[in-house]
């Protein structure tokens, strides 16, 4: 019953709860409450995060939410939080990607990057969730650490260097409105908040499969009776040779043609 209720209420609210927090923005100086509504790049990034959750395994729909084995009321609530989900995913990345117009250039085309390299890459659910917190996290410090001191109404000598360069560099077009502290702590509770949700979506899985992943992501390791043995249970010598075999007569057929 408890997984149930987290499945149709506590799972949808948490998603909720982060697509309705990840836009809010505090200014630094009257601390006036404001909403940011999410870039294009931030729907564009959430669809191949998606993407991904079904390419790992983390989120299939067909076994797992929406299906003609289940009732109209359970596909229509699984419905509406694989929607909060994604609205969850567009509102994460709004709340760490930074609102001047070159970083926030150079964080798009980092996330596009890293993501398409998970893309191309074979990841376990648990560890695609791990991965994704790494990249939030690392964006959360990079923009509410680094840059923020960057635009804060207070004046520095390294502050006033590291601008000028940037300005330099930008022709003149670094431009952020400040926001205040409190902004860091909402979008940290997001992040939060969204990796408990994806943590505890995520299909249990045999601890076995992420020590069987590491053996085929690196087969040297393996001493060569042991790569044998592995071959031998997940490609028997009789499918093996019947694959040469069928390659072989092919490959003949194709030449007598």
């Amino acid at each position: 019953m408890s997984a149930l209720l987290w499945r149709h209420i506590g799972l949808p609210a948490v998603f909720l709860t982060v697509a309705l927090f990840g836009g809010f923005r505090f200014a630094a100086l009257d601390h006036a409450l404001r909403f940011v509504p999410p870039p294009l790049t931030t729907l564009l990034l959430a669809s191949a995060v998606l993407l991904l959750f079904g390419r790992s395994g983390l989120l299939n729909v067909g076994r797992d939410w929406i299906g003609p084995d289940r009732t109209p009321e359970v596909n229509l609530s699984n419905g509406l939080t694989l929607l909060t989900l994604f609205a969850a995913t567009v509102q994460v990345f709004n709340a760490v990607m930074p609102e001047d117009p070159l970083f926030f250039a150079v964080f798009a085309v980092v996330f596009a990057l890293a993501l398409w390299n998970s893309l191309l890459a074979t990841i376990l659910p648990r560890r695609l969730v791990v991965s994704i917190g790494g990249l939030l996290l690392a964006a959360f410090v990079v923009k509410y650490l680094l840059l923020a001191s960057l635009f804060e109404p207070t004046d520095s000598v390294t502050k006033s260097i590291v601008q000028s360069v940037l300005r330099g560099v930008t022709l003149g077009g670094l431009e952020s409105e400040a926001y205040a502290r409190e902004t860091g702590y909402v979008a940290f509770g997001c992040i939060a908040l969204y990796l408990i949700g994806l943590w505890t979506s995520s299909p249990v899985t045999d601890p076995r499969e992420d020590r069987l992943a590491a053996l085929l992501a690196r087969p040297e390791a393996l001493s060569e009776e042991q790569r044998q043995r592995l071959l031998d249970v997940l490609v028997p010598r009789e499918l093996g040779e019947a694959g040469v075999a069928g390659a072989v007569d092919a490959e003949e057929e194709g030449v007598s043609r």
